[in-house]
């Protein structure tokens, strides 16, 4: 779960599934509050289990096709 925080504000968004969600209630937040500057010490904080992202998911694909070649390379 991904959460976004800002500090200024001491202030911490609902937990997000995807990073993508807090980032953008970053956005948001710092457009409502903030005039769109981006406040000193603003993160997304990562809690607990999270979904694989989309680069995660690549390197996963990668890695179990390289072992797959392996594995049939030993076969043959």
């Amino acid at each position: 779960m991904f959460r976004y925080d800002c500090p200024l504000c001491r202030s911490t968004s609902k937990p997000y599934l995807l990073r993508k969600g807090a980032e953008e209630k970053g956005v948001r937040h710092r457009s409502q509050r903030h005039d769109d500057m981006h406040p000193e010490g603003e993160s997304i904080l990562v809690e607990g289990f999270t979904v694989p992202q989309r680069g995660d998911w690549k390197m996963a694909a990668l890695v179990a096709g390289l072992l797959l070649m392996g594995l049939v390379s030993k076969l043959l």
